[in-house]
């Protein structure tokens, strides 16, 4: 059976054919679960003991994909252009669930859905108060190499006033990490409404808006 529209597993790259869901082609799934546990260990390095590349992490937990999307757009109050926000976790964690609300908060009057062939989705927004007026939501999980992220030109597609979500973006760190907020989603193994988010900011991204950060994800029980 496909996943319910409101579920976390909406994320997963897929497509549509004699009426039901299959598995994208050439997803063989050894090939996937060896992605999938690349992302993870990238991002389980990228933490500030490690590395000291990021900042304090905030852990926050949600029960629902709805609860997910909702999350994400307490955080488009702080967003300003420019920001690059990297979203990571396994296949059906929730990224594109996280985008959604995100795109929700914007105004998004559209169908906010994977990239995963397209590789960036553009949408215009109405400007709010902080003057976002572009929602750059890219899917970097065919890419191989540094280089072809960097062709995309999200740092400089931000630049007028656009915001942009990369999935699969701790591969994008190298190049677009600097002053990025890093969202890592977790599926629980016991039930799979429950995600965990960890947001970090990357090179000292977002440390002037933390303490607004930790203000607006409360309800979600920050740690």
């Amino acid at each position: 059976m496909g996943a319910p529209p409101d579920s976390h597993d909406a994320d997963r790259p897929r497509v549509q054919n004699a009426g039901y869901h299959a598995p994208v082609s050439g997803s063989d799934p050894f090939v996937l679960a060896q992605r999938s546990t690349a992302a993870s260990q990238a991002v389980q390095s990228s933490q500030p003991a490690q590395t000291g590349g990021t900042g304090p992490v905030v852990t926050c937990v949600t029960r629902s994909a709805e609860a997910t999307k909702e999350l994400a757009g307490q955080l488009v109050a702080l967003m300003v252009p420019g920001d690059v926000v990297l979203l990571s976790g396994d296949l059906g964690a929730g990224k594109t669930t996280f985008s959604q609300g995100v795109g929700r908060a914007l105004g998004v009057d559209e169908p906010v859905t994977s990239p995963t062939f397209t590789l960036v989705r553009q949408y215009e927004v109405e400007p709010g108060p902080g003057g976002v007026r572009t929602l750059l939501h890219a899917d970097i999980y065919r890419l191989d190499h540094l280089g072809e992220i960097a062709d995309l030109g999200l740092g400089q597609l931000v630049e007028d006033g656009g915001v942009a979500l990369v999935e699969w973006g701790e591969a994008a760190e190298p190049v677009l990490g600097s002053g990025a907020l890093l969202v890592h989603i977790e599926a629980d193994p016991e039930d799979e409404d429950v995600r965990t988010l960890r947001l970090s900011g990357v090179a000292g991204g977002w440390s002037d808006r933390w303490d607004r950060l930790i203000a607006a994800v409360t309800p979600w029980g920050p740690s």
